[in-house]
């Protein structure tokens, strides 16, 4: 049985044993976009984007066990 994928307002699940390509951009400055496998699954509009020198990224796998392979994290 898969999990929702977070942020999805589509039926899209997450199955088990599975690899997917996950990607999170910014755009424009207050766009945030969640693509799954190069499909746009989710956007939100950010009305107050973080900005400047001194702000951190985190992950949290909620309890699941989960990987992380290649991550690549660029400045905006």
């Amino acid at each position: 049985m898969g999990q929702r994928v977070a942020g999805s307002r589509s039926s899209s699940v997450a199955a088990r044993s599975s690899t997917y390509r996950v990607r999170i951009e910014r755009r424009g400055g207050r766009t945030v976009e969640l693509w799954v496998d190069d499909t746009k699954i989710h956007a939100y509009e950010d009305a107050a984007p973080l900005a400047g020198p001194d702000h951190h990224l985190g992950f949290d796998d909620r309890g699941a066990h989960v990987c992380f392979d290649n991550l690549k994290v660029t400045p905006l």
